[in-house]
């Protein structure tokens, strides 16, 4: 994968993925400005001031998208896999919170968000199905 500056159409990085996954998403997980991409079965965490690749999460299925959410003073992952699954973890320890639900098919898109507190998710299947959930505060 490749970065690029839009703005001046300078090349910045190239970062070693597997392009078997899917998914892309910045924040700032302890204190550290990353850069979340799904590689293969991994979601690889890019330290932005050196570009480095500082951890990575394992998961059971191909990564397919993920989605990054600050909740108080933690930072959630919420990721989706080929395998249909849509899970919650705690991005700094990188610990599992929950496996919030699974598809039939592989998921398309996650999104996430906090209303009123609590952090909501939504999976979207390969063919369209949508699926919410309310989480309570973890």
């Amino acid at each position: 994968m490749d970065l690029w500056n839009p703005l001046t159409g300078r090349h910045l990085q190239v970062f070693d993925v597997d392009d078997t996954g899917g998914g892309l998403a910045m924040g700032r997980i302890a204190d550290r400005d990353v850069l979340a991409v799904g590689s293969g079965r991994y979601v690889h965490l890019w330290d932005t001031a050196a570009w480095e690749r500082r951890d990575w999460i394992p998961h059971t299925s191909t990564v397919t998208c993920l989605s990054l959410i600050e909740h108080g003073d933690r930072v959630l992952l919420v990721t989706g896999t080929e395998d249909g699954t849509v899970t919650l973890w705690d991005a700094a320890s990188q610990r599992r919170l929950a496996v919030l639900g699974a598809f039939a098919r592989p998921v398309r898109s996650v999104a996430a968000t906090t209303i009123r507190g609590s952090p909501h998710v939504y999976g979207q299947s390969h063919y369209g199905r949508v699926l919410a959930w309310r989480v309570a505060a973890p």
